[in-house]
Formats: structure tokens, C-alpha cells, sequence
């Protein structure tokens, strides 16, 4: 009897396999995302600042709104313990956390950039800062608006509150997930901040950029279901990719190898929608081009490193992976990935969701080419990073894929009749929100340690408070709003840059550009010390503002992956530093020195 009753149930299951028909994220869902990506181009782009100031806070009140209204409403017109789950996911990482920063990694850079942002995005251009060459600005569009009207302590709107949400979007607008299996996934989204904590230790965007890879999976799953693509679908076909640029240039190899299979696949198929895909993706492109045209200026790269190196070390001809022989690239992918628990559970539930499409071909063989592209994709980073922090680049997509995972796995078991029984669709529900919120209940409890932690290094203690004050009020005393004053490596930046009167440039990765590139048509070009000399007199430094500066000699060494590339870059700044205090004017205050070049 228990032989036949097992035969029987997995006949069901594959007669629900065969049946499966994938279908691709609704109009609503991708009007949201390409509306999403369009805003932030135009946010990019040199407006007027009247005009700007508009754009950037309707846009992104009106974005949040429908993300919000469209979530909440497809939510709960399903089930009511959907609907609340969604709103309880979306206060809890808006509310009960301080916003995720993480003091040395942000207040030297990002939080500057993303205040600066709201007003006039040319104030962020910043030649000598490595972080900015390699953050286009995207999230900044959604962070401006809130720093503008509400604080930095409000930041946790925009991540990971806000792209929660947006993955939330994409899981409740799908008709054939069951209510179950839609809250199960919401459930594992909201815990998704504490499992990728390392990846939010900036303010770097995490969840609003793997949401448009995670769209992008959806969407190339459905296509393939048969039937010809909508316009809306090959539109954003083109837009998600670029879109994700904008925010952080290290999914680029995930989401264009996924793309350009898509695209590849649509004109095998029908070559005529090569016609269509470039009518609807001239347009599109040039809009994201338009929103380069300011971040050019800031190293000389359209996009880096994909379209040029601009400024940047590498220009030099120096390696990221230095001499780091292959041995070391593949112990390194060994290394991280095993210990990537994001990245583990995203390939386990990739395999495992291969196993319930494997009687529907067209899908299973897409997502097959999806997992492998997501396997490239994490293999590049961790070489291009030579495994330093390299978690934090592969995480966003990892999520994605978890998420993927889930939906299928839901939709492929949609009619069970086990899941459909009275029942199961009575108590269920209510269960899995009851155990959404003990988990995050869990979750505040276990996280109170954490976010102490942080929030120390969100704020100032009274000493350092103290101790910026005067570093600030001896500059203003020496020069005024003359010149220029560079700070290198300050992680109190974002503390001491409203306390200057004049222009501020910062070095958040010392000797790692070399803007005098830009202005000079010699070659060889001079050596680091020189140009940094010449080129910051040129922008008539007034003053440098720098930590424990010590002019002890060091080794000379060859950089071997990132991690020594940037030793590297410190190590030539230093020397450059300490043989223009030789001649400059030198103020010790704690841990702080300050050098005037030219004495007032």
C-alpha cells in the first residue's frame, strides 16, 4: 500500500511539473523597476539645482509609494497574515536597527558623496578618492533625499528597507506562488540582513541592487516559457543591467552575461526582435550614457573598469591580481566560497530547484545557464578582488538566487492538493507570520550587540568630537575658504567636512589615483611624488589633514592581489606626504597631523 501511495504522489508531482508554465514578472512589477532605473540616470545627470531638488524628492517619494502601495495591496488582496507580513518585514529593518554603518568604511567617503549628492552632484566630484571613481551614484539618488529632509540616522529606509521591499514586490505580484510559500519566502528575505550582515557594512547598496538582478532572473525564466516578449519585457531586458551599473559596478559580469544570453536567445529564436530590442534600447541607452557624462570627470573612465581605467592605479599598468599565481586565485575561490553561506544556500537551492523543473526543459535548461553564469560570476570576483571582501560583491546576487529558488520550488508545487486542502490554507498562513515575527523578535534581540557596535561608529565620542573641533577650527583659522584642504584616509571625514570653510578633496584610498593623468600629455608620466606634489599645488592646496603620519622608512615590496595593491598605494602616498613636510608647515594634534604646504 505505501509503495502505491508513494508511486501515486510522485506521479501528481510530475504531472504538476509537466503543467509548469513559469511565467515572467507582471507590467506592474516591471513598470516599477524600469521607472526605479529611470529615475536614478536622471538623478545622475547635472540638473539645474531647482529642478533637481524636485526630481530627486518626488521621484523618490512618488517610487516609494507605488513599491509600498504595490506590494501591500497585491499582498493583501491574497491573504490579510500576507499583507502583515510584508508591513512587519518592511518597519522592522526601518525601525528597530540603527541605520547599518559602518564607521571607517563610510564616513570617509559614501556618506559625503550621498549628502553632497542632493544639492549638486558636482560638489561629488572628487578626483583623488577611489571609492568614488568606483561608485557611479546610483544609491545616492535614494539616499540624498533621505539625509536632506530626515538625517543620516534614517538611512535604513533606503537599505535595506527598501530593497526588501522591492524583492517582497517581486515574490507577492506572482499569482501561482501559493500564500505559504510566498510567506516562507518573505520570511527568509526578512532574515536576510542578519545572514548577509558583512555585505551591509556600508552604505553601499546590497538588497536595491539584487533586486533588479533578481527581476532579471524572473524575467529570463518566463521569456523563455514561449510566446513573443512584450515591449515592456525587452525594455527591461535592457534597463535592469544598466540600472545595476549605476549602483555598483561588481554584478556587471552576472547581470550582462545574463542579459546577452537573453538577448542572444531572443534573435536566434526571431531575428526580427533584434529590431525591436534596439529600438527600444537606443533610447534607454542613451539615457544611461547621459548619466555618465558627470561621473567622467571624476577619473577619466566612463565606467570603470569596464569602459577604461581612467585614473586609476591599474592605468599604470599594475595589476589587482599582482603576481598572485593561479594556485593562489583557485585556493581562494575554494576558500571563500565554502565559507559564503549566502553564496552555499543560493547553489544548494539552485541545484535543488533543478531537480522540480527537470520535465519542464525550456526553464530548466535556462536556469542551468543562470547558475552557471552565477558560478562565473562569483569566480570573477573573488580573482579580481584576490579574495578581500569578496563576500560582499557576491552576496547581492546570492540573495537573488535564494529567492529565485523559492518561487520556483513554490510554483512548481502550487497544486498539490496537500497545499491546497482546507486545512492547511486556514492555519498556515497565520503560523508562518506568527513565526516571522518571533524570528525577528529573535533577530533584535540577538542583533542589540551588533548594532551598539555600530551605531559607536555611526557617532563621535565627546574626545574625538573634541579633537575634530580643533582640527577644523585651525585649519579655518590658517587658510579660511582659500584654497583647497585634503584629508587622507579620515574616517571622521563626514564629522570634519562641514566644519571647513574651504573646498575639501578626499584621499579615502591613498595612492591609489593619479588625477595629473588627466592634465598631462608627457610621457613617461612623472614619478607618484611629483605629480602628487605638482598636481596639488595646482589645485591650490592649502592644507592636508592626515593620521599618523610616521616617515620611517619601510621595504619596498611588489604588490601581490588587492590587499598588498592598496598597502602599495599607502606605502607612495606616505613618501609623497612625508617629502612635502619637509618643506611644509607640520601641526600634531593626537593622531591627527596637519601639513600647510603654503604657509598663509
Amino acid at each position: 500500500m505505501a509503495s502505491i501511495t508513494n508511486r501515486n504522489i510522485s506521479d501528481h508531482i510530475h504531472a504538476q511539473q509537466d503543467q509548469l508554465d513559469f511565467d515572467p514578472p507582471s507590467r506592474p512589477v516591471l513598470a516599477v523597476f524600469i521607472a526605479l532605473s529611470v529615475f536614478t540616470f536622471v538623478a545622475l545627470m547635472p540638473l539645474p539645482e531647482f529642478f533637481r531638488s524636485i526630481w530627486m524628492t518626488c521621484g523618490a517619494v512618488l517610487l516609494s509609494i507605488s513599491v509600498v502601495g504595490l506590494s501591500g495591496a497585491s499582498a493583501t488582496r491574497r491573504h490579510i497574515a500576507l499583507g502583515l507580513a510584508v508591513v512587519t518585514g518592511y518597519l522592522f529593518w526601518a525601525l528597530a536597527f540603527p541605520a547599518a554603518i559602518n564607521g571607517g568604511d563610510d564616513n570617509g567617503a559614501y556618506l559625503v558623496f550621498a549628502r553632497d549628492f542632493y544639492g549638486d552632484i558636482r560638489a561629488t566630484i572628487q578626483p583623488l578618492s577611489e571609492r568614488r571613481l568606483f561608485s557611479v551614484g546610483g544609491i545616492y539618488a535614494f539616499q540624498a533625499p533621505v539625509i536632506h529632509w530626515f538625517g543620516m540616522g534614517y538611512l535604513s529606509l533606503v537599505e535595506p528597507a527598501l530593497g526588501i521591499l522591492l524583492f517582497i514586490v517581486a515574490v507577492v505580484t506572482r499569482p501561482k506562488l501559493p500564500v505559504a510559500a510566498a510567506l516562507l519566502a518573505i520570511i527568509v528575505i526578512a532574515l536576510m540582513p542578519l545572514l548577509g550582515s558583512a555585505a551591509l557594512a556600508n552604505t553601499a547598496s546590497t538588497f536595491i541592487i539584487g533586486s533588479l538582478s533578481l527581476v532579471l532572473i524572473l524575467l529570463a525564466l518566463g521569456i523563455v516559457r514561449g510566446g513573443r516578449p512584450t515591449s515592456m519585457e525587452l525594455a527591461a531586458i535592457v534597463t535592469l543591467p544598466l540600472a545595476a551599473l549605476v549602483f555598483r559596478p561588481t554584478t556587471a559580469p552576472f547581470n550582462g552575461l545574463l542579459a546577452g544570453g537573453i538577448c542572444l536567445w531572443l534573435v536566434i529564436r526571431n531575428p526580427m526582435d533584434a529590431v525591436r530590442l534596439a529600438v527600444l534600447g537606443l533610447p534607454i541607452v542613451g539615457l544611461f550614457g547621459s548619466s555618465l557624462l558627470v561621473y567622467h570627470d571624476i577619473g577619466g573612465s566612463w565606467l570603470y573598469p569596464l569602459l577604461g581605467r581612467g585614473t586609476h592605479i591599474t592605468s599604470e599598468g599594475i595589476s589587482i591580481m599582482g603576481s598572485m599565481p593561479l594556485s593562489g586565485h583557485l585556493a581562494n575561490i575554494a576558500r571563500i566560497t565554502s565559507r559564503d553561506i549566502p553564496f552555499l544556500l543560493a547553489l544548494v537551492g539552485a541545484l535543488s530547484s533543478l531537480v522540480v523543473l527537470r520535465r519542464n526543459r525550456s526553464v530548466c535548461l535556462a536556469f542551468l545557464a543562470v547558475i552557471v553564469i552565477f558560478l562565473i560570476f562569483a569566480a570573477s570576483v573573488v580573482i579580481a578582488t584576490s579574495g578581500l571582501a569578496s563576500g560582499r560583491y557576491i552576496t547581492p546576487v546570492s540573495f537573488s538566487m535564494i529567492v529565485v529558488s523559492l518561487i520556483v520550488v513554490g510554483e512548481a508545487f502550487s497544486r498539490w492538493s496537500f497545499l491546497q486542502s482546507q486545512g492547511f490554507t486556514r492555519f498556515a498562513p497565520p503560523a508562518l507570520l506568527g513565526i516571522l515575527l518571533v524570528l525577528l523578535l529573535g533577530a533584535r534581540v540577538a542583533g542589540h550587540g551588533v548594532a551598539e557596535r555600530r551605531l559607536l561608529q555611526h557617532e563621535l565620542t565627546r574626545e574625538q568630537a573634541a579633537m575634530v573641533r580643533n582640527v577644523g577650527d585651525i585649519i579655518n583659522s590658517r587658510i579660511g575658504s582659500n584654497g583647497a584642504v585634503v584629508l587622507v584616509d579620515i574616517s571622521e571625514a563626514r564629522f570634519l567636512v562641514p566644519l571647513l570653510q574651504a573646498r575639501v578633496l578626499l584621499m579615502d584610498q591613498p595612492g591609489m589615483l593619479i588625477p595629473w593623468r588627466q592634465q598631462t600629455n608627457t610621457e613617461p608620466l612623472p614619478d607618484y611624488t611629483t605629480g602628487l606634489t605638482d598636481y596639488l599645488a595646482r589645485m591650490d592646496t592649502k592644507a592636508i589633514v592626515v593620521k599618523d603620519l610616521s616617515c620611517a622608512p619601510q621595504p619596498a615590496f611588489a604588490p601581490a592581489g588587492w590587499a598588498d595593491l592598496m598597502r602599495y598605494g599607502v606605502r607612495r602616498n606616505t613618501d609623497a606626504l612625508c617629502e612635502i613636510a619637509k618643506t611644509a608647515e607640520r601641526i600634531d594634534l593626537g593622531n591627527y597631523t596637519v601639513l600647510f604646504p603654503h604657509r598663509p
